[in-house]
């Protein structure tokens, strides 16, 4: 049987109630909802099915700027309506340190909350001529287990996770197009700083440029930023960190063939919906030479 709860917005959810009896036990009543919304990604989302005016039941102003850390109870209400489902961020997000008020989100493209995973993009358009901010996440479905086997869980996460394995150093991560100003403090406050050993939720400050991570050493000013690389593909290879002309910092962290550089070991993976890059130290000893020149020419050189 199913049961009819309102919020305080009038918005309705619906509930699975199962009662089973057995002669001579006590009655066991298990009220169940029948999808899970879990939000990963460190904006504040809302969610409402497809074709309907209003909000789903259980959301209030305070997720229009903060997530919530509990699972949101969702349910198909409107049966006139398809069953899928639609999401945006909240109106009073703060993101990058700044309040979004001029920007007005929308919601993004309908998907199916019954299995499988996908990405989609939220997007928020401005009305003052500054540059569109889009947030790209991935949604994956998997019925739950055990009691919660009869509930649907959608975990929404974000599309890229930053961990920082190396052993010492404070990493620095932007978006390419961000390191060329380095005085722009507007600019300067996109870029994420991971201490050792933890991660952080990327998402690009400018999908409209170029979306290339770059990488450095958050506390040695005297070492450059590397250049961009891709995360949107599973890869593993090491990058390059430049030393200034002159700095003897890292010996023992260098190249013997390319002692002007410090170099990192990038790997990406998948999982779920989800890109992991992981940056982690490389043994100098056990890095392949830095440059390969391949004669393919019919002279020799």
């Amino acid at each position: 049987m199913r049961m009819l709860l309102k919020d305080h917005n009038n918005a309705t959810l619906i509930l699975n109630v199962r009662i089973l009896w057995r002669y001579g036990c006590s009655v066991r009543i298990s009220v169940m909802a029948g999808y899970w919304i879990v939000n990963k990604t460190g904006l504040p989302i809302l969610v409402k099915q497809d074709g309907t005016n209003t909000l789903a039941a259980g959301q209030h102003e305070a997720h229009e700027e903060a997530r919530s850390l509990q699972p949101l109870l969702f349910s198909y209400a409107d049966r006139d309506q398809p069953y899928l489902c639609t999401m945006r961020v909240g109106k009073k997000a703060q993101i990058g340190g700044t309040t979004h008020g001029q920007q007005t989100p929308w919601f993004c493209e309908k998907f199916s909350t019954d299995g499988g995973s996908c990405t989609r993009n939220l997007r928020m358009i401005t009305s003052d001529g500054t540059p569109n901010r889009e947030f790209c996440i991935g949604i994956s479905v998997r019925r739950g287990w055990g009691r919660y086997m009869h509930t649907h869980i959608v975990t929404v996460a974000p599309r890229f996770l930053l961990f920082n394995n190396t052993k010492h150093n404070r990493l620095s991560f932007a978006q390419r197009h961000t390191i060329s100003n380095p005085m722009d403090p507007v600019v300067n406050a996109t870029h994420l700083t991971i201490i050792p050993g933890s991660s952080v939720v990327f998402h690009w400050p400018r999908v409209d440029r170029d979306t290339l991570l770059c990488v450095r050493l958050a506390d040695e000013p005297m070492v450059r930023w590397s250049g961009g690389f891709l995360i949107d593909r599973t890869d593993a290879f090491h990058i390059p960190l430049r030393l200034q002309p002159s700095t003897i910092l890292y010996q023992n962290a260098v190249h013997p063939l390319a002692p002007h550089c410090i170099f990192l070991n990038i790997e990406v993976t998948l999982n779920n919906a989800t890109y992991t890059v992981c940056v982690s130290d490389a043994d100098p000893s056990m890095l392949p030479p830095p440059l390969r020149v391949d004669n393919i020419s019919s002279a020799p050189i």
